[in-house]
């Protein structure tokens, strides 16, 4: 199913009516007491949600306990998930874990897969490599992400102009299911943060995250192991506890 991206020029003026080109952008909804509202305030159930049961192993008898560590490096946070789910081959028998990004930090979501798929709460699902969104074809809420390919993280200052927020899209009107590149997983729209040769390498590609109330951050993923990624990505070294998922993220407005 082929789902909208919004350009950002096109979330302006659905809120304020136009925009200024020589002003900071700002797509964050707002009441009328300059509170954060939510573009998506009511959920709307993935399309092919049996499906996704089925396909992504969804649980409705348990919940991740992965650790979701967050620190700060200078404008930066640095997000830890304990996305292992058991090791290599064995992550269809474990819950995703669920993640919410705040000003605060990011942190765990406590619900289980099926739960999740008529919840707003959390912005971010992971399980070993699978990064999953909570909109489109991933979830009931309307968080999308743009692939900056051409980009490096640290230059990533403002949100640019050109920028366009794709949803979930991984299955076609029949609830056909659509593959990456190597056919492990569902096509993800974070889907190119990683590659593989011998390991899991980091691409370091940088992607825009919208989310439900608006608000927009930068974001990378760095590391797939706990240690030793720079080896994998450098000579196809694996490094250790593999699942160990490191973000490095900041919000720009």
């Amino acid at each position: 199913m082929r789902l909208p991206s919004w350009p950002l020029a096109v979330l302006l003026a659905s809120c304020d009516g136009g925009t200024d080109d020589t002003a900071p952008q700002d797509t964050s909804p707002q009441d009328d007491t300059g509170e954060l509202t939510s573009r998506c305030p009511e959920p709307t159930p993935p399309p092919c949600t049996d499906a996704m049961v089925l396909d992504l192993s969804l649980h409705d008898d348990a919940v991740s306990d992965g650790a979701v560590n967050t620190t700060s490096e200078g404008d930066d946070r640095l997000t830890v998930v304990d996305a292992t789910a058991g090791g290599f081959g064995q992550d269809h028998e474990h819950p995703w874990v669920y993640i919410r990004f705040d000003t605060d930090g990011a942190h765990r979501v406590d619900i289980d897969d099926e739960a999740a798929l008529e919840s707003l709460e959390w912005h971010l699902a992971l399980r070993r490599s699978q990064l999953r969104l909570n909109g489109g074809d991933g979830g009931p809420s309307c968080v999308g992400a743009d692939a900056r390919t051409t980009s490096a993280y640290a230059d990533i200052a403002t949100v640019p102009a050109d920028a366009e927020f794709q949803l979930e899209d991984f299955y076609t009107d029949a609830c056909e299911l659509q593959m990456e590149p190597y056919g492990l997983y569902p096509a993800y729209v974070l889907g190119a943060w990683w590659s593989y040769g011998s390991c899991v390498e980091t691409t370091l590609t940088p992607y825009l995250v919208q989310l439900d109330d608006g608000r927009i951050l930068k974001l990378v993923v760095e590391a797939y192991y706990a240690t030793g990624q720079e080896a994998c990505n450098a000579s196809g070294t694996p490094g250790t506890d593999s699942g160990t998922i490191t973000l490095r993220w900041a919000f720009l407005h």
